[in-house]
């Protein structure tokens, strides 16, 4: 699979299905979403939303983790395994809403850095001989608990040795990072956000859409190079299917499909007030509204779903992918076709906004 890097230009445009939540079934307008309007949507509606949502379940996996190691049986692993799920689900729903303005509410890859390595992660599950290596990321983070709590047989192997205090350190912290990127946006970063205009750090309302495009680009830029041309391959290296996120719990399918679901609420929102509503009836200073642009992003959104749905014939990812490594390539073109488009979108509403190598 070859890279290919952010063009400006989207092309092929379908017909406007935006316009679909801006004018009334009559034909008559309502009334056109201020910038202002989209903020406190995003705010309301998608960030603060999807941040509790990722400290609620990640406090939930850290609970079950806790009562696993205390009954070490097969009801409280299978619990401990669907609690996982949950918080790592919720966690990439939330993705495109950890761009944070404050210190601290920024996305920590700490706990979500893949794959994991098993062979170090297995020696200090093993005996307290390597407990010095229990801090090194890639045994840590979301990965790390994975390995944990899908590869063991049963409720004996998971809980023995030292497989349990490194567990419920890693479930701990997953939890109280989720927890410190939600109170960050609770109590500092959403009253300067959808205050947009009235100071810093955004002295006009459109400069607060700068690091929500950022974020969604950063989003974007690691489904294409790190969650699909990395287990891949490419011309330039060799594929690895084993890094694929979540192939250890098959939840690798419902993962993308969680961010893609992110950004369609970052995106599209209700309609009206979503970032494409904006799109659809802004005029900016050199730019004009793009109707086309606003329901081709919505198309294309339905696109990946579908094209997720029909990935594989039955089979997981990590299955399909173990067999013919080009078979992610369909999914690779069509969110590239989507990171394009947020692209143009950018452009349209004039944002300032860097690109994804530069974040």
């Amino acid at each position: 699979m070859k890279k290919r890097g952010v063009s400006a230009a989207a092309g092929g445009w379908l017909p406007a299905l935006a316009l679909i939540g801006i004018m009334g079934l009559s034909g008559i307008c309502v009334a056109q979403p201020s910038e202002s309007e989209v903020l406190v949507a995003l705010a309301d509606k998608g960030v603060a939303p999807s941040l509790k949502q990722a400290a609620t379940a990640s406090r939930g996996l850290a609970e079950a983790v806790r009562q696993l190691c205390a009954q070490k049986d097969a009801a409280h692993l299978e619990r401990a395994r669907a609690a996982w799920q949950e918080a790592f689900l919720a966690w990439r729903r939330a993705e495109p809403f950890q761009f944070g303005i404050g210190k601290g509410g920024k996305q920590d890859r700490s706990i979500d850095e893949w794959p994991v390595n098993a062979i170090v992660l297995d020696q200090v599950a093993a005996t307290k001989d390597f407990a010095h290596l229990r801090e090194s990321k890639d045994i840590r983070g979301f990965s790390g608990a994975e390995y944990l709590l899908f590869v063991p047989a049963d409720a004996t192997a998971a809980t023995a040795a030292e497989r349990c205090p490194h567990l419920q350190d890693i479930a701990d912290e997953i939890a109280g990072r989720n927890a410190r990127l939600y109170r960050q946006w609770q109590e500092e970063d959403s009253r300067r956000f959808v205050a947009a205009g009235d100071g810093e750090p955004f002295l006009m309302p459109e400069d607060a859409f700068a690091p929500v495009f950022a974020r969604m680009l950063n989003v974007t830029e690691r489904l294409l190079r790190d969650r699909i041309t990395i287990p891949s391959g490419s011309d330039e290296i060799a594929a690895k299917p084993e890094a694929l996120e979540a192939w250890r719990s098959a939840l690798t399918r419902d993962a993308i499909r969680a961010t893609i679901a992110g950004l369609r609420l970052a995106l599209v929102g209700d309609g009206r007030t979503g970032i494409t509503g904006l799109v659809a009836v802004r005029d900016g200073l050199v730019s004009q509204k793009n109707p086309q642009l606003a329901g081709a992003i919505a198309h294309q959104l339905d696109r990946i779903d579908k094209r997720l749905d029909d990935l594989g014939g039955g089979r997981t990812l990590y299955e399909a992918l173990t067999s013919k490594t080009t078979v992610l390539k369909p999914l690779y073109d069509d969110i590239e076709t989507l990171q394009k488009q947020i692209v143009e979108a950018s452009l349209t509403l004039e944002v300032d906004v860097r690109m994804p190598g530069e974040l």
